[in-house]
């Protein structure tokens, strides 16, 4: 569960809310 939270957050700062936004606009679930 670590590697998951670890991976949201990384994203979150990494991307920025706005590209949050638009991969919950799509799915949900951002494919890598």
């Amino acid at each position: 569960m670590s590697d998951v939270f670890q991976f949201d957050a990384v994203a979150r700062v990494g991307a920025g809310t706005s590209a949050s936004r638009a991969v919950r606009r799509e799915g949900g679930i951002p494919a890598i």
